[in-house]
C-alpha cells in the first residue's frame, strides 16, 4: 500500500489543506513495514486554481491507496473517496511519528472519512463495519 502525506517541509504534515501542500511524501508499506519513501512536488502548491479541484492531485497520486492529512476539505474527501482512495485525518504533526502510530494501529489521533455517512469518523468505528 502507498500512503500520500501532504507536507510543505518534507518532515511535518501540512497543517492546512492537503491539496495545497507543496509536496506529497509517498510512503510504501508492505506487511506493516515501511519499504520506501519518495517526495513528489504538487503542481497545485499554494492552492493555485479552483478550491477543491482534486483531479490533478488524484492523477499525481493515482498509485496511492490512502491520503493522510491534518486538514482536508469535505468536498475533496468525498471526491477522493469516490475514486476508492481512503482519507485519514490525523492530529500528529510529524510525518514519521504519525506513520508509526498508524502502523501500530493506534486509533487515538486519527479519523477516517466515511463515504456512506459523508463525515469523519473515529477509526475504531471502521472496524465495526
Amino acid at each position: 500500500m502507498k500512503i500520500a502525506i501532504g507536507t510543505d517541509d518534507k518532515k511535518t504534515i501540512r497543517k492546512g489543506h492537503f491539496g495545497e501542500s507543496a509536496y506529497f511524501a509517498i510512503v510504501e508499506v508492505v506487511n506493516g513495514e515501511i519499504k520506501s519513501k519518495e517526495i513528489r512536488e504538487n503542481p497545485r502548491a499554494g492552492g493555485e486554481g479552483p478550491h477543491g479541484e482534486s483531479a490533478k492531485i488524484l492523477a499525481l497520486l493515482e498509485d496511492c491507496e490512502l491520503f493522510m492529512a491534518r486538514s482536508m476539505g469535505k468536498n475533496s474527501m468525498a471526491k477522493i473517496a469516490e475514486n476508492k482512495v481512503d482519507c485519514i485525518i490525523t492530529k500528529f504533526p510529524d510525518i514519521d511519528h504519525a506513520l508509526q502510530k498508524f502502523l501500530d494501529a493506534e486509533d487515538e489521533g486519527f479519523r477516517y472519512y466515511d463515504f456512506k455517512q459523508e463525515k469523519l469518523m473515529p477509526c475504531a468505528e471502521r472496524l465495526k463495519k
